[in-house]
């Protein structure tokens, strides 16, 4: 049961998204922005920082093919650009420091690139509905807001929880040796 414990946290993150949508549409606030959640994507960067990054890119593969299926008409630019996003973030942190504020940036610096490459492809095939200036203004600040406000919301709770599971993974490969 542990074992698929981390599996359905980031599943929980990627139907919290399309709920989040939902439930808090901008135009409902009178708000012309794009507001998108990538709360899966933050979770996986926080178990690439915190458990495992081989873990993360597994999920990062499987949930990216999800998110292109659900989501998207183009088979494989989610499926590809999430688990590039996550290598090189999780890259980074083997030379910075794990705390808020550096986990913070990094964390918004793999938005901003995932948004900017998901962008760009989707620009290069003529699927793009903004420009390079609509979209920073109208979609990729909004979006660094609202995830950075989701990673300090889940920041310390979900570190807590990695932790555990790291002790809950060692004990049990001593248990195997």
């Amino acid at each position: 049961m542990k074992r698929f414990l981390l599996a359905f946290i980031v599943f929980l993150a990627f139907l919290s998204e399309s709920i989040f949508i939902e439930l808090f549409p901008a135009e409902r606030f009178g708000i012309d922005r794009i507001f998108v959640p990538r709360f899966m994507i933050v979770m996986i960067m926080l178990i690439s920082f915190f458990y495992d990054r081989n873990k993360a890119l597994l999920f990062a593969i499987i949930f990216g093919l999800l998110f292109d299926i659900v989501y998207t008409d183009i088979i494989g630019v989610y499926m590809f650009s999430f688990p590039l996003i996550v290598y090189v973030i999780s890259l980074s942190m083997k030379v910075l420091h794990r705390n808020l504020l550096v986990i913070f940036f990094v964390v918004l610096v793999g938005i901003s690139l995932l948004e900017g490459f998901v962008f760009g492809i989707l620009f290069l095939v003529n699927v793009a509905q903004l420009d390079w200036n609509q979209f920073l203004y109208d979609r990729l600040f909004p979006t660094l807001v609202l995830n950075g406000g989701f990673l300090i919301v889940i920041y310390y709770p979900m570190k807590k929880f990695l932790l555990r599971v790291e002790k809950w993974a060692n004990k049990e490969n001593d248990k195997l040796v």
